[in-house]
């Protein structure tokens, strides 16, 4: 019999057997860094909050003077919308000092809860930190501070979430080390002073940041096949806001080629719905219809496209688009179909196809992975039924960040192996082919930077915004003094620096176009930039769709499936009918 003292019950010392002391030092620092971002972010955001407030409060426009005299009035079309005063601050005043039931309704605006309960959850959470770093506040000040920081210090965490992100993709991991901190640390600040973050979830506290913080966390759980606590916590992410629901069904399909049937049903899917359970619990219980219905069900699908500032607080939809720039024909086109949900079904079919058709190739690359779901992300938002708001882009800034870093990492390396080494070495060199350098290269390239840099701030455009030169300016500063004189890249290294804080300015501005212009051409704004993430899927998964091999395998698998559904009932009948004989033969010698 094995002794109890036998028996390894203490996981820590495992853990520490297991751990070297130079990986101790890695998860140090990389918790160190961390930290100093996550600080770094919130004192930046809670500085923009203040300044936005003073600027503009909380008009939906925001109107400012220009030109030389200062006479022309410029409208920005902002669309800042009061959800924190008239919704969030009212649910966490009653959920937390008056036990309210976020799915049973109740007066005004507390019948218009849709969110999971982690959303609410999570606001109970911060305004207890609130309260206890401000003792005597006065609650209605209290609550209002709460919202404000729930929204802050999530979205902080989301930047420093990034840098640990990128930090532990498998194409750094080999990299030197103050190399592949400074690539994470860039992409970090390149998050902090995204506009679109700032504006909307920042100052106006909008969105669910919640959401996409735990959305991106589970992504690297995926890549790193911990699929259970990624299900864990994407199920915590769908119950902060429904976006990340979407992703469920195409993760799955991943998982399940790239492994098994098996592995993706007891390894994610069981656990997602596990989770799911368990967290919706004890609304689940006490209003069972109520919360299904919330939850599952806000929104509809849009069947009129109105430009008319009476309608500002009611989503848009592609059809706003068209008819805004009078394209009426295409713009009622698109209603029709939109009513049934043509275009969404029809977008999300395909992204489904090619998850299934390539789910080997996608989980087992990073890029890929990291592409595709961004691209499946945006895709979500284009074609929606229920149309969107400017906001909503928030939820998908950091993994645009994150595929630029991991696409520009794979381009540049191609890149420079051919132009350094055109004998075409394998990869096994790759550490090896990028060392070998000219000092002269690296000079040229950060006059080319500097330059560059000088050039997007001289821009006419940008100058009619101080906000977008300072974003320019920032990345400029920081990628020279801390590139160029501190870390002295590899060329590799250098360019992917470079290239990152042009795609940083790039985004910026765009994102920048968004806020700024009609609320009714935002979707044909993500329209553009969903076309350009879609060019960034390799052509072979789209070509996959038109391969007749794949849709026979669709058939072999559903014949699989059925065959071992039932083959599973005819084990668990003949097991039932097996103790039911056996309980027969016991009860019959009991008598005799």
């Amino acid at each position: 019999m094995t002794k109890l003292r036998n028996i390894d019950i203490n996981p820590i010392k495992r853990l520490k057997n297991n751990i070297t002391r130079e990986q101790a030092i890695e998860m140090l620092k990389i918790s160190l860094i961390a930290l100093m971002l996550f600080t770094f972010a919130m004192v930046m955001k809670n500085l923009f909050s203040t300044w936005y407030l003073e600027q503009n409060g909380s008009s939906f426009y925001w109107t400012h003077t220009s030109g030389t005299l200062g006479d022309e009035s410029v409208v920005w079309y902002i669309e800042s919308y009061n959800d924190a005063s008239h919704y969030y601050e009212p649910y966490l005043q009653a959920f937390r000092f008056e036990n309210w039931n976020p799915y049973a309704g109740g007066e005004g605006p507390l019948n218009g809860y849709a969110y999971g309960p982690i959303f609410i959850y999570s606001i109970y959470f911060i305004s207890i930190f609130v309260g206890l770093f401000n003792p005597g506040m006065e609650r209605d000040l209290l609550v209002a501070e709460s919202v404000k920081w729930s929204h802050i210090v999530f979205d902080a965490l989301t930047v420093a979430l990034l840098y640990i992100v990128i930090t532990q993709l498998k194409s750094f991991q080999k990299r030197n080390d103050i190399k592949k901190h400074a690539i994470g640390i860039l992409a970090a600040v390149g998050l902090t002073f995204m506009p679109m973050n700032l504006i909307y979830v920042d100052s106006r506290f909008l969105n669910i940041p919640q959401m996409t913080f735990f959305t991106l966390l589970a992504l690297i759980l995926f890549l790193k096949e911990k699929y259970r606590i990624s299900a864990l916590f994407l199920t915590i992410a769908w119950l902060s806001k429904q976006m990340t629901l979407f992703i469920v069904p195409i993760w799955f399909l991943i998982v399940w080629k790239k492994k098994s049937l098996k592995t993706a049903l007891v390894e994610f899917l069981v656990p997602f719905f596990i989770a799911t359970f368990l967290f919706s619990l004890p609304w689940l219980v006490l209003t069972p219809m109520s919360y299904v219905r919330r939850v599952l069900g806000p929104g509809k699908a849009l069947s009129t496209a109105v430009i008319s500032p009476m309608y500002n607080g009611v989503t848009v939809s592609l059809a706003h688009s068209f008819k805004y720039l009078d394209i009426g024909f295409l713009s009622n086109f698109y209603l029709t179909l939109n009513k049934y949900q043509i275009p969404f079904f029809l977008f999300y079919i395909i992204a489904a196809l090619i998850a299934y058709f390539n789910g080997k190739k996608i989980g087992e690359n990073e890029t890929y992975f990291g592409v595709f779901t961004t691209w499946l992300i945006l895709l979500t938002h284009v074609f929606i039924a229920r149309g969107v708001y400017k906001y909503y882009g928030a939820f998908f800034s950091p993994f645009l960040l994150l595929g630029a870093v991991m696409l520009l990492d794979d381009y540049l390396f191609d890149l420079l192996n051919k132009i350094i080494h055109r004998d075409g070495k394998s990869e096994d060199n790759k550490e090896n082919t990028t060392e070998k350098i000219d000092v002269s290269e690296e000079k040229v390239a950060a006059t080319k930077e500097k330059s560059f840099v000088q050039s997007l701030v001289n821009t006419e455009k940008l100058k009619a915004s101080a906000l977008g030169s300072f974003f320019i300016l920032c990345f400029g500063a920081f990628y020279y003094y801390t590139w160029i004189i501190i870390i002295k890249p590899r060329l590799k290294d250098l360019a992917l620096g470079f290239s990152f804080v042009l795609c940083c300015g790039a985004f910026y501005y765009y994102t920048w176009i968004i806020i700024i212009k009609s609320r009714h051409l935002h979707p044909l704004f993500l329209l553009i930039l969903f076309i350009l993430v879609s060019l960034l899927i390799p052509q072979s998964m789209y070509k996959s769709l038109f391969k007749k091999k794949n849709y026979v395998m669709i058939k072999d698998d559903t014949v699989y499936i059925y065959k071992e559904t039932i083959k599973t009932f005819k084990r668990l009948f003949s097991k039932r009918n097996k103790e039911k004989i056996m309980s027969n033969e016991l009860a019959d010698k009991e008598v005799k």
